[in-house]
């Protein structure tokens, strides 16, 4: 059985065993943010960095957090998603300047977003590997993780964000029927069709009045900057 040390008010304290470190860290002794270090661990890092206490440690945080929050909340996982969209978009425009790419006709503008959403998959899901969330889904207060409060492996991440691409975005062709499709069965389930079955779990934490107002606000400033560009675009003759 390995032993461990750890640091509490500048001091070294140990060494001791597995059970003792759990028990002083679920009692709030130590901090989630304690170092620690056991032989073969290379430097000293947080507990809550740290297996076995990552996962403990990360359910025991989003049980605080989202206690007494709703979690079947399918308005806010779509303004969510929405807001990934809308960060993508931006970001791939800015990238297909870059390299001088440009959609000439509809045809072309629809096979370019679908690629761009198509590429956006694996991004994703790096994302979701490493830190339980996105961008958008980070602004409303929304984290994806195992039903034992663990970080998906990428590969699961993957599977979930293909599924997410299909099911839930109709792979950019029939969007509008499967997000009515998915709204339905998450509110009549409780869990979208891309969790189920995954062992993948989509946790709320409550969002506030002023990060909901602050969000909202520029979700209305970035779509009055799309019908200003549109707008200049139409004037120019671009």
């Amino acid at each position: 059985m390995r032993e461990w040390f750890y640091a509490k008010d500048a001091m070294q304290h140990g060494p001791v065993d597995e059970a003792t470190l759990q028990a002083r860290l679920d009692s709030g002794e130590l901090a989630p943010d304690a170092l620690v270090w056991t032989d073969g661990q290379g430097e000293w890092r947080p507990a809550h960095e740290v297996e076995p206490w990552a996962a403990r440690l990360a359910a025991r945080a989003t049980a605080r957090a989202t206690e007494g929050v709703p979690q079947v909340r399918p308005w806010v996982r779509f303004w969510a998603r929405n807001l990934d969209v809308m960060i993508w978009s931006v970001v791939s425009g800015i990238v297909l300047a870059v390299f001088g790419l440009e959609a000439k006709g509809r045809l072309q503008e629809f096979v370019l977003g679908f690629v761009m959403l198509a590429i956006y998959i694996p991004f994703e899901a790096l994302l979701l590997a490493r830190t339980g969330t996105t961008p958008g889904k980070a602004l409303l207060r929304t984290h994806v993780e195992t039903a034992e409060g663990a970080r998906l492996t990428y590969r699961a991440a993957l599977e979930r964000s293909a599924s997410v691409w299909l099911l839930g975005l109709g792979a950019g062709l029939v969007t509008l029927i499967t997000y009515l499709l998915s709204y339905q069965r998450l509110r009549r389930d409780g869990v979208a069709p891309w969790d189920r079955g995954r062992g993948s779990v989509v946790r709320h934490a409550r969002i506030g009045t002023l990060r909901g107002t602050l969000v909202a606000a520029g979700v209305i400033g970035f779509v009055a900057l799309l019908a200003a560009l549109a707008a200049v675009g139409e004037a120019t003759g671009g």
